[in-house]
């Protein structure tokens, strides 16, 4: 059993059939191992809920999940993405983004 479930709406005109899924999860795999304390801020900056850990759950071309850990327990989110993306890509650039935003 895949420790992620991703969702299957890419735009198949974009993406060839293997590399989707396998991009999602190694956006993932990099969000949850290497950058753990961005969504932590993406958390507080959109969602406006403070967490000590995030783990990103599903994502697609809308947006991901995020599981939450806070002084209150587990709690779960959706982040949207400011537009839609259509490439693992698109994703990576689109969270850069979303970052440098909520540090300002």
């Amino acid at each position: 059993m895949e420790k992620f479930r991703c969702v299957r709406s890419w735009n198949a005109k974009r993406s060839s059939a293997s590399g989707p899924a396998r991009g999602r999860r190694r956006v993932l795999h990099s969000g949850n191992a290497d950058h753990v304390d961005s969504m932590v801020l993406l958390a507080r900056s959109q969602a406006h809920i403070e967490a000590a850990d995030a783990t990103m759950t599903p994502v697609d071309r809308l947006g991901f999940n995020l599981r939450l850990k806070t002084d209150d327990g587990m709690k779960g989110t959706r982040i949207n993405f400011p537009r839609e993306v259509f490439s693992p890509q698109d994703i990576r650039a689109i969270l850069v983004e979303m970052v440098r935003q909520a540090q300002q």
